[in-house]
């Protein structure tokens, strides 16, 4: 039984800095996320149930990908590519 609710803590803090993270529009690191006045969640919380700010990121690459939409739209917009074939073809 305390493996689940265990569980159902970390999801409830991910769930909460995924939403923090679309507010804010951004990225934070660690330095800036502990330093914001506004964080949801103390980073120590974040250590003891993630063990450290890049393990929550792994976290939320995985189960909360729409966390991150500034990183999604610079990934469509610079794609190699495409460029690489608009070249191709306008040369051939």
């Amino acid at each position: 039984m305390p493996m689940k609710i265990r569980l159902r803590q970390k999801q409830s803090i991910a769930n909460q800095i995924a939403d923090f993270l679309k507010e804010e529009g951004d990225l934070l690191n660690k330095v800036t996320y502990s330093a914001h006045t506004g964080a949801p969640v103390r980073y120590a919380l974040i250590q003891k149930f993630f063990g450290t700010y890049e393990g929550l990121l792994a976290y939320l690459e995985t189960f909360r990908p729409d966390a991150f939409p500034s990183l999604e739209e610079s990934a469509r917009a610079a794609d190699p590519l495409e460029s690489l074939s608009k070249k191709s073809t306008a040369t051939g």
